[in-house]
């Protein structure tokens, strides 16, 4: 197998890419560069009014303290997001069993899916290999 360090590996992906190699000035590619779409709309316009109406809103303490999440709000938070685990968990990851009123998965997809993470690397993985190889075809 063949190795390669990190500037090989930019140069193949710039190249591939169409990209100019800093310093190999023969490798260079002219791209087209899309052009804009024509507009069919009418132009947007904004108007100030030359007597502005402004309101003064003061807001009380407990107004200010009552707009962040307080310490138990983000503990009902993991109380509901290790619920939630614990239901996945009965039906062994099985995520179309679970019911979607009582359960939402949405952010615990790591958790609840945890070939997902692996999937991704292994995803990666492949893509690296492949422009290894293409690099290799090209030398």
């Amino acid at each position: 197998t063949a190795t390669f360090d990190a500037n090989q590996m930019i140069e193949c992906f710039l190249r591939k890419r169409g990209f100019p190699i800093p310093g190999k000035e023969d490798h260079l590619v002219e791209v087209p560069i899309p052009r804009k779409r024509a507009r069919l709309e009418a132009p947007r316009v904004v108007r100030f009014s030359s007597q502005p109406n402004v309101h003064v809103v003061t807001y009380s303490d407990d107004d200010v303290l009552n707009s962040w999440y307080q310490r138990l709000d983000y503990f009902g938070f993991s109380k509901e997001c290790r619920r939630v685990l614990q239901a996945t968990d009965a039906v062994l990851g099985d995520v179309s069993k679970i019911d979607a009123n009582k359960f939402c998965v949405r952010g615990l997809e790591c958790h609840v899916i945890p070939s997902l993470h692996t999937v991704k690397r292994e995803r990666k993985r492949v893509h690296i290999k492949l422009i290894v190889q293409q690099c290799e075809k090209q030398k």
